[in-house]
């Protein structure tokens, strides 16, 4: 009787840590944050001028503040993550992370591939090789965890799916054909590597958007919310920048109302733990 109180007891500890972010885990996503920051903050801030710095062409100022702004959501949604330290609202931030880093991937290669021996690109490379292993080594620790049924509204489903739409599009077309797109839509479209880059930001976004149509509660949602509302904050701004700037007028128009439309819904939203 005693063994079989211990093993219940036992069982129920293993059960209940595997809710939680052990030390290791939290330390091993230190790295992609610390990723993020820098790879996040200096586009935003500085624009073309880092494309110029680490021997890129550096057109299209707004291109790279919208790669920071979707690099910096991946940032602020680790480090809450991090600092709560519960598993399932940051199963989103992982699986959206491991988009993110398997695009990088085929991003780089193709960079390779062309004869593009930048040293940026070896670095970019390496980092989304070990940041996809963390992820994969996350979900594979927690693959028994099963997710909570929906308990947000239907107005909220909605507004996921449109965000994931949005995702989708400025995620797969600048992944896939990056110059032809920037030049659609009034761009130079000559620095590709970081349009590539910046479309492999935004898929992330889409992926976890579209697998928390179906299922998830709103608790499992919170990291998720909070990295869009980042991305789309941030994006607004750069928008308004970009207007100030004497860039494309159209799409930074397009971009500035999806992103502020998003904000203020998302903000919404997010007061109201997914009830719109």
């Amino acid at each position: 009787m005693n063994t079989s109180v211990s093993n219940t007891q036992m069982g129920a500890v293993s059960s209940d840590d595997r809710t939680k972010l052990s030390s290791l885990e939290r330390n091993l996503l230190l790295l992609p944050l610390a990723g993020g920051l820098v790879f996040g903050l200096l586009p935003f801030l500085f624009g073309s001028a880092v494309g110029r710095l680490t021997g890129f062409p550096g057109n299209d100022a707004f291109i790279y503040r919208l790669a920071g702004a979707a690099t910096f959501g991946y940032a602020v949604a680790l480090i809450a993550g991090i600092r709560q330290g519960n598993w399932a609202p940051m199963r989103t931030v992982v699986i959206a992370l491991l988009t993110f880093n398997i695009a990088s991937i085929f991003a780089s290669t193709l960079e390779l591939v062309t004869g593009n021996t930048n040293i940026l690109v070896y670095l970019i490379m390496g980092a989304s090789i070990l940041f996809t292993g963390i992820a994969v080594w996350l979900l594979n620790r927690h693959a028994g965890d099963e997710r909570s049924p929906l308990d947000v509204s239907p107005w909220f489903i909605r507004f996921i799916i449109l965000g994931t739409i949005l995702s989708a599009a400025f995620g797969i077309l600048p992944l896939l054909i990056p110059v032809y797109g920037a030049k659609l839509l009034g761009l130079h479209g000559t620095d590709v590597y970081l349009i590539r880059l910046a479309g492999a930001a935004s898929l992330g976004y889409a992926v976890t958007g579209a697998l928390g149509i179906r299922s998830g509660a709103w608790h499992e949602r919170t990291l998720g919310m909070l990295m869009a509302l980042i991305f789309n904050g941030f994006s607004f701004v750069a928008s308004v920048i970009a207007l100030f700037s004497g860039e494309p007028v159209l799409i930074s128009i397009v971009i500035g109302a999806a992103s502020l439309f998003v904000t203020i819904v998302g903000t919404i939203a997010y007061q109201r733990k997914g009830q719109l």
